[in-house]
């Protein structure tokens, strides 16, 4: 995938982070929600795919403070609102609303304490090559 990104943008990507359905859920609830304009009504199946109507997420258009389930549901959604059919280009422009929104929510964050709560809240779900050892060579 970073090939892929790296051939079609001609930008180096030296290190990634990678985060499931659940981390999403958990990342964006730790943050305590965060605020997206939502472009179109929609309906969604839940993180685990349910489609009884008790566990559809609805997501009305405008703009809403979205939790997990709801922030994951139009992650997912790519569902035009003038034609009812899948698109991955709009499922792209909403994951990036959610990625606004995680960002916007995050520079917000005041405290380490609540920075640890959300770092805890997403490690176990979490795929990264980031690592903790520091390059003492920058330094000297």
């Amino acid at each position: 995938m970073i090939s892929t990104v790296e051939n079609f943008t001609g930008i180096d990507i030296d290190y990634y982070a990678k985060v499931n359905f659940q981390g999403l859920i958990k990342l964006v609830n730790a943050l305590g929600g965060i605020d997206v304009e939502v472009p179109y009504s929609f309906c969604e199946s839940n993180s685990v795919r349910s489609l009884e109507s008790a566990d559809l997420i609805f997501v009305e258009k405008g703009m809403q403070h979205l939790n997990g389930e709801q922030a994951l549901a139009l992650s997912r959604n790519g569902k035009q609102w003038n034609k009812g059919t899948r698109n991955d280009f709009v499922r792209g422009q909403n994951q990036q609303l959610v990625i606004k929104g995680i960002i916007n929510k995050m520079k917000n964050i005041k405290s380490i304490n609540q920075l640890y709560e959300v770092l805890d809240a997403i490690s176990v779900s979490l795929d990264t090559n980031l690592t903790r050892e520091v390059n003492n060579s920058v330094c000297n």
